[in-house]
């Protein structure tokens, strides 16, 4: 079974870290057309769509979603969308420096990035990035496509909903919920539920939607 890598930026680079770290490596990356490939492609076949689509098939070839960052979790969602509808099996990583305790579900299409933390109880759908340093700890439920970045941590029970972001160090307390394409700040301390859609910064947070 091949392994191709979706994109090349900087998101890419760490997934391809933390794969070849997993001895999962890369037959090769896709970018899109007219994109010049970035850091992660280096030493690796560089495939347009239409040729990944020629070159390896769907029913033999496991594909890792790189695109994030900048072009955001909607952007990443689209990706993962377009081409499971051609057949082919988003597949997730998991950083073996990353602590995965027994008793946590994580999806298949999920990564887990260097440093992470998952205590039991945790699950982590489709598609959600919980990236260097973050901490998911008891009976938390991180929605499809969500995103925990570095250093952030989520306390017992909280529930962050689908495409939504955690920024950088933002703390999230016990049993609060962050819906659905929400965005807590860099920082942030979360003492309360989180309308969807809502953008909340500062401490404690406060909604600047």
């Amino acid at each position: 079974m091949k392994r191709v890598l979706l994109g090349s930026g900087g998101h890419a680079r760490v997934i391809r870290a933390a794969a070849e770290s997993a001895g999962q490596p890369f037959d090769a990356v896709c970018e899109r057309d007219g994109v010049e490939p970035g850091p992660a492609a280096a030493g690796l076949p560089v495939l347009s769509e239409s040729e990944l689509a020629a070159v390896f098939p769907a029913e033999a070839t496991l594909l890792v979603n790189g695109v994030a960052g900048a072009h955001g979790m909607a952007a990443r969602q689209a990706v993962a969308r377009r081409w499971q509808a051609r057949g082919y099996r988003i597949v997730g990583v998991i950083d073996p420096r990353a602590i995965v305790v027994t008793g946590s579900v994580i999806d298949a299409g999920a990564q887990v990035l260097a440093g992470a933390i998952i205590q039991s109880g945790a699950t982590v759908d489709e598609g959600a990035i919980i990236n260097s340093g973050a901490i998911v700890e008891h009976d938390c439920h991180v929605g499809a496509y969500a995103h925990v970045a570095p250093g952030a941590t989520l306390c017992g029970a909280v529930t962050v909903g689908e495409g939504a972001l955690v920024g950088a160090g933002a703390v999230v307390g016990p049993g609060t919920m962050v819906g659905a394409g929400a965005r807590v700040g860099a920082g942030a301390a979360v003492i309360r539920d989180v309308r969807a859609g809502a953008t909340v910064i500062g401490v404690p947070a406060r909604d600047r939607s």
